[in-house]
């Protein structure tokens, strides 16, 4: 396991949004002031996975990942690299959005 310095709580930080899809995943990243830096999908294999963590780490300070999952490998993997991860009940995300 990493050093915890990925969410590091000093100087400008990034927040990212990861959005789960049939064949890759959709990827946010934006700043303290909420303004989109990075946005870019990635495959669902160890290829995907690997480009994800080089991305992320290449932005760091990443103060969270906003995730929709319960339960995952990638969400448990991501938590081992360092990252502070803020899963989402996609029951609770659907149910935001039929309200809208």
């Amino acid at each position: 396991m990493h050093e915890n310095t990925v969410g590091a709580q000093v100087g400008k930080r990034y927040w990212v949004g990861i959005d789960w899809g049939k064949t890759s995943h959709a990827v946010s990243i934006v700043d303290d002031d909420r303004s989109l830096v990075e946005s870019f999908k990635v495959s669902m294999d160890l290829d995907g996975f690997v480009r994800l963590v080089e991305k992320l780490r290449a932005r760091l300070p990443i103060g969270g990942i906003a995730i929709e999952a319960t339960r995952n490998l990638v969400v448990a993997r991501l938590f081992e690299e360092g990252f502070n991860i803020y899963p989402i009940n996609p029951k609770l995300s659907k149910n935001w959005r039929d309200g809208i």
